[in-house]
């Protein structure tokens, strides 16, 4: 087992803020944008010779999914915001003296500076600068930090204006679904989940 980069005694990192965007490969790719767009509610926002980026609703960046036409189906690069500037510099320093970085770019659509490298399983992996507040990121309007996208009317609409209601709505589907189910199963309470309020 490899020894940590930091010791487990100092402050933990905090150099990573959220996931950024998902690259996957597809050997079809009109039917897997179909899939994206029409079944999941994800908005088209660039297209390129052999990929398509997307967005979902209430998305931060313009793009979060990346569908690549491959021979294969597979995850291509993963990639994650830092939380700063000087984050990304530090990351990209520890992953060079690793052996795992592969350089930095300018970025993929939407992504702006980022550093490539990989993990010691070889999956391609990025960190790209955090956005700044109210920007998306890319050559479209900026985005407040709270603001979501216009509704599509399909897919899986996941917000709403009123916490309360889509919190309650998510119980009464929960109690229905395991309705005389075996009573080892816990009854959902509305207090189970603080985090959409």
């Amino acid at each position: 087992m490899q020894r940590s980069a930091t010791p487990l005694d100092s402050e933990p990192l905090h150099d990573i803020a959220h996931l950024g965007s998902v690259e996957l490969f597809t050997p079809a790719p009109d039917r897997s944008l179909w899939y994206f767009r029409d079944i999941l509610g994800m908005t088209p926002v660039h297209q390129s010779d052999s990929s398509v980026y997307l967005r979902g609703w209430g998305d931060y960046a313009v793009s979060t999914l990346k569908l690549t036409a491959a021979k294969a189906a597979g995850v291509g690069c993963v990639a994650w915001r830092a939380t700063s500037p000087a984050a990304l510099e530090r990351r990209a320093a520890a992953l060079e003296s690793a052996g795992l970085g592969v350089g930095w770019s300018n970025g993929d659509f939407g992504r702006g500076r980022s550093y490539r490298f990989h993990d010691p399983d070889g999956h391609e992996l990025s960190f790209a600068r955090p956005l700044r507040p109210g920007r998306s990121g890319g050559t479209h309007a900026p985005l407040p930090a709270v603001a979501t996208s216009a509704s599509t009317g399909s897919g899986a609409w996941l917000r709403d204006k009123e916490p309360d209601k889509v919190r309650q709505a998510f119980v009464q589907q929960v109690d229905s679904d395991f309705a005389g189910a075996p009573s080892r199963l816990p009854r959902v309470q509305t207090d189970d989940f603080p985090a959409l309020t």
